[in-house]
């Protein structure tokens, strides 16, 4: 939005604030998130991962088959703690290391989640 004009700037505070409360809802009600397939990389999963403490409903998130390295699997592995509902994790056919793959596992179990819903291979 930063680069749309407006003819008047009130309508770009009414539409910002429109948007961020869409947002928010959408989010927060979410429990399903399958972003698979698309080619992200680290600083997409990151944006991700930022905002995952607004999924206050998401139980499952597909991320499989992506360019995320290690970079975005410590940004998962970061914002874990913040998603209590979240039960599955899909990340295989990404190219996370071995070292990446160990920080998730870990930061998955201390969070509490059962082993075999996170998907790593």
């Amino acid at each position: 939005m930063e680069i749309k004009s407006f003819t008047d700037a009130v309508d770009r505070c009414l539409l910002e604030a429109t948007y961020r409360h869409t947002f928010g809802d959408l989010m927060a009600t979410a429990e399903v998130l399958d972003f698979s397939f698309l080619g992200w990389g680290d600083d997409e999963i990151k944006t991700l991962a930022a905002a995952l403490p607004l999924c206050e409903s998401l139980r499952r998130l597909y991320l499989s088959w992506n360019r995320t390295g290690d970079a975005g699997a410590a940004a998962l592995a970061a914002a874990l703690p913040q998603c209590g509902r979240l039960c599955k994790l899909a990340l295989a056919g990404n190219p996370i290391s071995d070292g990446g793959k160990l920080q998730l596992k870990e930061a998955w179990t201390r969070a509490g989640r059962p082993d075999d819903q996170l998907d790593l291979w």
